[in-house]
């Protein structure tokens, strides 16, 4: 029989955050983790380095948690297979190693968790603020914050991973979405708790941005059907189409942010072409992850 049913009888939970050239940001998201409102004896951090060629590594020795590798597999979700592996916590935690996690995020996602809300717990995600947004960081804020299953803030029992399996760490990106994809196939619900809080970073700008949208594109384009010559007619066809609908969802998007006041009409101009640009950048992105072999 399980044995967290009630908030007075805390689970072992173990938090897994993989790295990759994160020095900049570790230490902070560790501290933050350290700082939980969490019993210390029942919370196991395991940081899971994915070939750093920083001072990560050097970093995460400093701090009371567990250091794993994965060399194999350049993928973060290579690096998150390895941790929830080498786990001894009954939940399993995940968050990125660019966030920060408020003191009160594990107890409030198990506490979703516990009271029968979903099998899968999706925190809230807030951008860390501290200055006047540029042009950029809005589209990144009105386009990526929202409550898909990822793992920059994802809680739930070990035992689902036995149901669903491990992350696809083939994948470049959208292997959480994939993950959460298939839980849902069998019947699995996931619950968005708003009290269980991550802060993220904003991308700052177009460069940044643009790798992002290339990344995700290939993450797509890995997951659909492999462009050959047979099927070239109709892959052109879908691939046109899907940057259709693409430029159609992301300038809803906009265009409801402006409605609400969220952008200005100056805003909204500005970013018109650049969802255009970016919306060629991640069909680009889909036709390489279609032709690449893994």
């Amino acid at each position: 029989m399980e044995t967290y049913d009630k908030m007075n009888d805390l689970p072992i939970v173990s938090v897994i955050i993989p790295v990759y050239n994160a020095e900049k940001n570790i230490a902070i998201l560790i501290e933050s983790l350290l700082d939980l409102d969490y019993p210390k004896e029942l919370l196991e951090i395991i940081i899971v380095d994915n070939n750093s060629n920083d001072r990560s590594k050097e970093i995460v020795k400093k701090y009371p948690v567990k250091l794993l590798e994965e060399k194999n597999i350049q993928s973060s979700y290579a690096a998150r297979n390895k941790g929830l592996r080498n786990s001894k916590g009954v939940i399993l935690a995940f968050t990125d190693a660019d966030c920060i996690v408020k003191d009160s995020w594990l107890k409030k996602g198990i506490e979703c968790l516990q009271n029968g809300s979903g099998d899968i717990i999706i925190g809230e995600v807030e951008p860390h603020i501290d200055h006047e947004l540029n042009i950029f960081e809005k589209y990144d804020i009105i386009t990526s914050f929202n409550h898909s299953c990822k793992t920059w803030n994802l809680i739930t029992k070990k035992t689902v991973f036995d149901k669903v399996g491990l992350f696809n760490e083939i994948l470049i990106s959208g292997g959480d979405t994939e993950w959460g994809e298939r839980s849902k196939t069998i019947g699995l619900r996931i619950f968005h708790c708003k009290q269980a809080i991550v802060l993220h970073p904003l991308r700052k700008n177009y460069t940044s941005l643009l790798k992002k949208q290339i990344r995700v594109g290939y993450g797509a384009g890995q997951k659909s059907k492999k462009i050959k010559f047979y099927n070239l007619p109709q892959q052109i066809i879908i691939l046109i189409w899907g940057y259709i609908l693409w430029e159609l969802y992301v300038g809803r998007i906009l265009l409801k942010s402006y409605l609400k006041n969220k952008i200005t009409f100056i805003d909204l101009l500005f970013l018109c072409p650049i969802i255009i640009i970016f919306g060629l950048e991640t069909t680009y992105g889909k036709i390489m992850g279609k032709v690449s072999e893994k």
